[in-house]
């Protein structure tokens, strides 16, 4: 079990590693992240992976072999892999731990970024490959397997843009493998547990074996749940073990085959090295828009050895190699397993291969006489809405042409505006003295009641700038105002007739 309480923050560790806060928690122990006082106050990540252990020599043993083991991860020197720095054995609150240095990568996870709602493009997901594969080759070739490639153990460098390969899983089965081999198994988990995440472990990992394709098949998933934003567990039917990602996203045919055999089922079906990854790669490459090549590995990588050694796997997978690199006293020497004979001219993957082709052959009229229907339907359904956006056109300028001539015609008073303020009696008429022009007249010579009432109280309102636009009324004291309204409308009448 891991420290019974998280470290404090400004905790100093062997005089050197100060404790700046916690980062998380994984599968075997809490991560920090803290300052390198013998390196400028360099950041750095503290991965606490040994348990509580109450016999000190046995926490001595796990160290020792732990430390033999991780020797050869410390050799790793890649710009896309983060330097495995030293082992620190730290006694903390009267509990001895022990805890793996890491330089610190500044940036986010492609999980994080995933669970902000992001997907990966086509263009985006190749030069993802692009980039992760060489990395792949370089530790492959180191017989090193990292076994827990996941959007999790991706983060994308926040200076580079590049992504950074994070906590290989052949740490963590170090560790493990240190304990078991020095008798302090962490309770509740059984001999032999293997490292694993459901849904981007291949089958064969869960059994205990290993190897190149184990991991590619993981960056396969990766890739596919980055396109799709959707967890392998909706990606893949377990009831009959088929992958179902196409109905959340269409690609070009030829990454599509690409990705479809990094996550075959079977190992001997997946590319057996990130080389042949990047060689199906590059003619896609050449065709995407924004996605850069990368230079092929130096070799193509065959047969892999993985460096862990777990007293749990199989007897079958044990070679006689990695049995014989076990000393009596308990220690742990990795070695890479012996080449395999080079394969028969015509193997059981060229036949599999060769019936799907046959398949793909027979299948292939079938396709192009669906595709031709989708194309006769798609263009009737297009002429379809054509037609009736004409019709609706037609409909609406008949509409807007009708809409035009009644108004031009009828002119009713919420088309015109308001009308303007005009005196409230009949000329001469309503019991008042005032005489008004006969407007019966005005239709002699083409003019309207509206247009001669507007000239009429524009002059009056010029006259009368005190009245401030009111209407005039029957009452007596607008008795001269109304006779000098009509004065203006007589006027106005006159010059008309003229």
């Amino acid at each position: 079990m891991p420290l019974s309480a998280p470290l404090p923050a400004n905790l100093l560790l062997e005089n050197r590693y100060e404790v700046v806060k916690l980062l998380g928690h994984g599968g075997f122990g809490r991560t920090y992240l803290a300052r390198d006082r013998q390196r400028f106050n360099e950041a750095c990540v503290l991965k606490e992976f040994a348990p509580q252990l109450s016999n000190p020599a046995a926490l001595k043993k796990a160290e020792e072999l732990f430390e033999r083991e991780a020797g050869t991860l410390h050799q790793l020197r890649h710009p896309q892999i983060p330097e495995f720095r030293a082992l620190l054995t730290a006694r903390v609150r009267g509990e001895q731990a022990l805890f793996i240095v890491e330089q610190y990568i500044p940036g986010q996870s492609y999980s994080a970024w995933l669970d902000q709602g992001h997907c990966l493009s086509e263009a985006d997901a190749m030069q993802l490959l692009l980039d992760l594969l060489p990395v792949l080759s370089y530790i492959h070739d180191r017989n090193i397997v990292h076994r827990d490639i996941s959007p999790d153990n991706l983060i994308r460098h926040q200076d580079t843009g590049k992504p950074m390969l994070i906590d290989f899983g052949s740490v963590k089965q170090l560790a493990q493998t240190a304990l078991q081999l020095a008798g302090a198994t962490p309770s509740g988990q059984p001999s032999g547990t293997q490292i694993h995440k459901p849904g981007y472990s291949p089958r064969e990992q869960l059994r205990g074996q290993v190897t190149a394709s184990s991991d590619l098949y993981a960056l396969g998933v990766t890739i596919l749940v980055l396109l799709t934003g959707r967890s392998p567990l909706e990606l893949f039917d377990d009831q009959q073990g088929i992958w179902r990602w196409r109905k959340f996203i269409r690609l070009q045919p030829s990454l599509e085959r690409v990705l479809d055999r990094m996550v075959e089922i079977h190992p001997r079906d997946r590319f057996q090295s990130a080389f042949e990854v990047m060689n199906a790669l590059q003619p896609i490459a050449g065709t995407s828009p924004g996605v850069v090549t990368m230079p092929p590995a130096r070799h193509p990588m065959s047969n892999m050895g993985t460096q862990v050694v777990s007293p749990g796997l199989p007897q079958s997978y044990s070679s006689p190699a990695s049995q014989a690199a076990m000393s009596p006293a308990g220690s742990v020497q990795a070695s890479p397993i012996a080449p395999v004979a080079p394969a028969p001219i015509h193997t059981p993957q060229d036949w599999h291969w060769l019936g799907r082709s046959l398949i793909w052959l027979i299948k292939a009229p079938f396709h192009l006489i669906g595709l031709g229907v989708k194309f006769l339907w798609y263009s009737l359904r297009t002429l379809d809405w054509v037609m009736t956006w004409i019709w609706r056109l037609i409909w609406i300028t008949m509409f807007v042409v009708l809409g035009a001539i009644v108004a031009f015609f009828w002119k009713p008073d919420w088309l015109a505006g308001r009308l303007p303020q005009l005196p409230s009696f009949p000329g001469g008429g309503g019991g008042t003295t005032e005489q008004c022009p006969d407007l019966n007249q005005l239709r002699r010579y083409g003019v309207s009641d509206r247009e001669f009432y507007q000239r009429v109280n524009d002059r009056f309102h010029q006259r009368r700038p005190e009245l401030g636009g009111r209407m005039l009324t029957d009452r007596s004291e607008d008795a001269p105002l109304r006779q000098e309204w009509c004065a203006i409308a007589t006027t106005v009448m006159k010059e008309i007739e003229k």
